[in-house]
């Protein structure tokens, strides 16, 4: 079967509804809605995201990856195995695991603890994209920090920067996805309350700026499409490739944007710009983009929007938002 039918079949024997898979695994009802009739594909970890909502077993999950053209995270594992020329025993024993429990991954009976993943990537020595895919086999997200002393500088980074802002922020991590934002941001452009969702962790930089809620209308600024386009550029490589492909069919859309990533080398926006937002209550708003990167934990930015303009000032004032960052 074809994975729209797989899909179907799973969500009938289960009794679920589309939107209640849509909700579990983080993507939008009409994004669904394209899986399930053909006209658009999940990347892997969204599908690991499905296999798991579904609680499919080690045959169905891998009946689920074969219709979708994946290999499971089991099946990476052992080919992971033979390139690197371990046996089961030395892999098990390096990692200081039981031989059972290292067989048990590799036929999908269990899901591997992000600490165990991490483990997998230093001992095949893997990066770019085959580290990133088993992750996302996995159904997680690659950290941005492999070591642990930095990775809790960025989650302190996180708790810390994102709880004490007064103005609307996020973080984002050096991946270019969107690993947390603050509850100013949520009271000004409500993400996760509209039907288009997005889940801290699992969209990117330019999946918030293509999002209705806080729409850039580039089209209108040349800079800003260039903007655009140079961090596109340096972010591209980093994303899974399916995601790059649907985000990139979105941005091809906004005039000049593919003219505009030809001819403009990779880089950061700046430390300071403007954008004009068009907000579902408040109208076209225009904010003061400010971004500050931190080294220690690994390039991560907290980007806040500073209200730049009147009807910027009255939205923020009305939803009992700081005017300045102080």
């Amino acid at each position: 079967m074809s994975l729209p039918e797989t899909l179907r079949a799973e969500l009938r024997r289960r009794r679920l509804s589309p939107s209640s898979l849509a909700a579990a695994t983080g993507c939008t009802p009409t994004t669904m809605a394209q899986y399930l009739d053909g006209s658009a594909h999940p990347d892997l970890y969204r599908l690991a995201l499905m296999a798991n909502a579904l609680r499919l077993r080690r045959s169905e999950r891998r009946e689920f990856y074969l219709a979708a053209g994946e290999a499971t995270f089991g099946q990476r594992l052992d080919e992971h195995l033979r390139r690197a020329g371990f046996t089961a025993g030395a892999l098990a024993e390096r990692m200081r695991m039981s031989v059972s429990t290292l067989n048990s991954l590799r036929e999908d009976r269990n899901v591997p603890r992000r600490s165990t993943l991490e483990q997998l990537v230093d001992a095949f020595d893997l990066g770019g994209e085959e580290r990133s895919r088993l992750y996302h086999a996995a159904g997680m997200m690659p950290e941005a920090v492999p070591s642990v002393s930095t990775r809790e500088t960025a989650v302190g980074l996180a708790n810390r920067m994102l709880g004490t802002s007064a103005c609307p922020a996020y973080l984002a991590d050096s991946w270019g996805y969107v690993q947390a934002w603050n509850r100013a941001f949520g009271r000004l452009w409500h993400p996760a309350a509209l039907e288009e969702r997005l889940a801290a962790g699992a969209c990117t930089v330019f999946d918030l700026y293509l999002h209705p809620a806080c729409r850039l209308p580039l089209a209108e600024a040349q800079v800003q499409v260039r903007r655009l386009a140079a961090f596109w550029n340096l972010r591209r490589d980093s994303l899974d490739p399916r995601r790059r492909e649907v985000l990139l069919a979105r941005l091809a859309q906004i005039p000049g944007f593919m003219e505009a990533a030809a001819a403009t080398p990779a880089g950061e926006p700046g430390p300071g710009y403007t954008l004009e937002l068009d907000h579902p209550r408040w109208g076209r708003l225009r904010v003061r983009v400010v971004s500050l990167c931190f080294p220690a934990a690994n390039d991560w930015d907290l980007i806040t929007f500073l209200a730049a303009d009147a009807a910027a000032r009255l939205a923020y004032l009305e939803e009992g938002i700081c005017l300045n960052e102080g």
